[in-house]
């Protein structure tokens, strides 16, 4: 476990140095594909570490990444058994990501601090990681859209319901990300070969099938109750979830998805949603007494790619706020 807070990029770590890295670490869970690029770290500088939702790889981060390369270091990387890492036999709960994330870092001598940028799910295992790493490693957080320990247990997704209707349609296109995105061709592509690595759909089920019991597990830490990150910087940013569950169930109803059981519990679920959604995620600046909220005016569930410039706005912000304190 990373314990230095001072790295000197004079040691010649190309994780913080070098103009990009790519590779995939040994660790002791899996072999995990990491890459760097950016600006070179200077010494107690803040490392971007990008966190993503369920079963997404890292190229999601990409059109964030390229906003804020030329003044800050941003590390990518995949959980295991996504995209370009290796399956690891561990249980897909947030608790032991967020291990494995720790052991990556170890694994490069990547040390803190770190500003962490997670997105839905991720937000879990972000929020694991600040209770299982070093004391004072986590120098601010960009939270978007996240899940929350009450997620679940609040929301009530009908889970059964939501795949009979989303495995008959394409999601980029009916949320409107397929039109309304900063991804290049590259990006796609790699999205693409990323969707179909050997362990992708496998470990997605994994981690989708514990969200539950993960988010019960952060619960019982207490950290909204704690301010769990003290005064370190915060931004919570809401995209609009609810809209793309209405226009998924709009197809559904259009086209007869599902049984008609299936469809009515989806709809309700939106309803339940648009009420509960806000509130969730401005709970979660109870974690910082130096916390902000932000609602993405243009965006459906994933701001990151439909709103990459929000997102590197408020990095840069809290990078900027690191340096001068």
């Amino acid at each position: 476990m990373p314990t230095d807070q001072n790295s000197n990029p004079s040691d010649g770590n190309a994780w913080e140095t070098a103009p990009y890295k790519a590779d995939l670490v040994d660790t002791p869970s899996s072999r995990m594909f990491l890459t760097a690029e950016g600006a070179p770290r200077q010494s107690g500088q803040p490392i971007v570490i990008f966190e993503s939702g369920a079963g997404a790889a890292s190229t999601w981060w990409s059109p964030v990444a390229r906003l804020v390369v030329d003044r800050v270091r941003v590390l990518m990387y995949d959980r295991s058994g996504l995209g370009r890492s290796e399956a690891s036999a561990a249980t897909r709960t947030a608790e032991n990501m967020a291990g494995e994330l720790l052991s990556l870092l170890d694994s490069a001598h990547i040390t803190p601090p770190y500003l962490l940028v997670a997105h839905s799910y991720g937000g879990l295992i972000a929020r694991e990681f600040l209770a299982g790493g070093p004391p004072g490693a986590i120098s601010g957080m960009v939270l978007i859209d996240t899940n929350t320990e009450k997620t679940y247990a609040e929301m009530r997704m009908p889970m059964d319901a939501a795949k009979a209707i989303l495995k008959d349609v394409d999601y980029m296109q009916i949320t409107g990300i397929s039109t309304q995105n900063s991804f290049t061709a590259g990006d796609l592509a790699r999205n693409n070969l990323d969707e179909s690595s050997p362990h992708a759909s496998a470990t997605s089920e994994a981690e989708q099938e514990l969200m539950p019991a993960s988010a019960a597990a952060l619960a019982q830490k207490g950290q909204l109750a704690t301010h769990a990150l003290g005064s370190a910087p915060l931004t919570v940013i809401r995209g609009d979830t609810p809209r793309d569950i209405s226009r998924i169930v709009a197809s559904a109803f259009e086209r007869k998805l599902g049984t008609p059981e299936q469809r009515a519990e989806l709809k309700e679920f939106a309803q339940r949603l648009e009420k509960i959604d806000r509130s969730l995620q401005m709970e979660q600046l109870a974690l910082s007494s130096n916390a902000r909220f932000v609602q993405a005016l243009s965006s459906g569930h994933h701001v990151q790619v439909t709103e990459p410039e929000l997102v590197a706005r408020e990095i840069l912000r809290i990078m900027d706020s690191s340096t001068t304190n």
